[in-house]
């Protein structure tokens, strides 16, 4: 999104507000949550906007996808950050994930992250044949039966595999505030601030 960070707080706040004006609180519980305001700076704000827009067009729909097929959806978590200098390092994000699945570059992974990587590709050839790599979700309700896999950490220094139990929180360092919020605005509608914001 070339030049999108250009008053991307001002922009974001205004879509957000007018699209959840009839939802009383639940704009400013975004905002609040995702930690973005009229008054930070567009390289901040522009970071925050992206956390919220991988959470409703990533996160919310594999949840959701989870719930439609209990007993058979493996969820897994990439919290693994981005080891190298850059504007991306510390995070973690999409590409990076195929860097460890494929392991095409381990010569400059150290030792626990190329351990890690191939811990997730283990656990991917074992779901492409057919077995079962962790416990899949077992219900529509998460408070009963969800189940995840964790790869990696934020820091990106350690080959930390785990499992959760439960979507939210610490344990897989996730927000449950698009989800909750769906019970007043539809995730569709969450969806289309990410729509108005990119234009289309």
């Amino acid at each position: 999104m070339p030049g999108a960070e250009v008053s991307c707080a001002e922009r974001f706040i205004d879509i957000l507000e007018t699209t959840l004006q009839p939802y009383p609180g639940l704009a400013n519980k975004i905002l609040q949550q995702y930690s973005i305001s009229r008054d930070i700076s567009d390289d901040q704000a522009f970071s925050h906007i992206l956390e919220y827009f991988n959470d409703i067009a990533f996160f919310m729909p594999t949840l959701a996808t989870a719930q439609g097929w209990a007993g058979k959806a493996f969820v897994y978590y990439f919290n693994q950050g981005n080891p190298w200098d850059g504007p991306s390092k510390g995070r973690a994000g999409h590409l990076l994930d195929v860097v460890y699945l494929f392991q095409n570059f381990r010569e400059y992974l150290t030792a626990d992250q190329q351990a890690l990587s191939q811990s997730m590709a283990m656990d991917f050839l074992k779901f492409c044949h057919g077995q079962s790599p962790w416990r899949p979700v077992q219900s529509t309700r998460f408070e009963e039966g969800f189940h995840a896999r964790v790869f990696g950490s934020r820091d990106g220094c350690n080959g930390d595999v785990r499992d959760v139990s439960y979507p939210f929180g610490d344990e897989g360092d996730r927000r449950s505030t698009l989800w909750e919020g769906a019970c007043q605005a539809s995730l569709d509608e969450l969806l289309k601030v990410f729509h108005l914001f990119r234009g289309y």
